[in-house]
């Protein structure tokens, strides 16, 4: 994992999957590579508005690493 992938991932929150028994539980975070990041972000509801800004902060971050490092974001890419 690069270094903009290791700090991304301290800093959000990713999706976490819990095992049925509840003794294991599994943080992921999505692949990133340069300009294709994707993010997994456990949402506790199916609803999204309430939601919106963490995943923009989780975004954010992602496109201010990028910045900082010269790089930047494919605007097609983002949906």
């Amino acid at each position: 994992m690069g270094l903009l992938k290791t700090i991304h991932c301290k800093q959000t929150a990713g999706f976490t999957i819990t095992h049925p028994s509840g003794n294991q539980r599994f943080v992921i975070h999505g692949p990133g590579l340069i300009d294709d990041q994707m993010d997994l972000i456990g949402l506790p509801s199916n609803e999204l508005s309430p939601h919106l800004p963490l995943i923009t902060a989780t975004l954010q971050l992602w496109q201010n690493l990028l910045n900082v490092t010269g790089g930047d974001l494919s605007r097609p890419k983002c949906a």
